[in-house]
């Protein structure tokens, strides 16, 4: 599933870990792939990484500050680029987009509802 520019920029707002575990159900909605009404990781991860994509406007497999200032929050930034680089790798935004995914699985059960 292919997501509009804005869509994207909600949902990456709402994914971050302030926001993950009380997700509105229309960004739920836009993350469910199959409709099944469920968010799995996969799902979720899938649409994480093309968010990546359009965020790393220079394509050098790193987001920048300047690249995601209109998306997220300076802590946010800060909180994901674990090794302090001022970047944060394409690792480092896997480990928080799994981070946030299980933080806002409040059930353990490998969805979201």
């Amino acid at each position: 599933m292919k997501i509009s520019a804005l869509s994207a920029s909600a949902i990456f707002a709402l994914s971050s870990v302030a926001f993950a575990e009380t997700m509105p159900g229309e960004a739920l909605l836009l993350l469910d792939g199959d409709r099944d009404g469920l968010v799995t990781y996969e799902e979720y991860s899938n649409q994480m990484d093309t968010l990546f994509g359009g965020m790393d406007t220079n394509q050098n497999g790193r987001l920048e500050r300047g690249e995601v200032d209109s998306f997220m929050s300076g802590d946010v930034f800060d909180g994901a680029d674990s090794n302090r680089d001022g970047r944060i790798s394409k690792a480092e935004y896997d480990a928080q987009v799994r981070k946030d995914f299980e933080g806002a699985d409040r059930d353990g059960d490998g969805s979201l509802d």
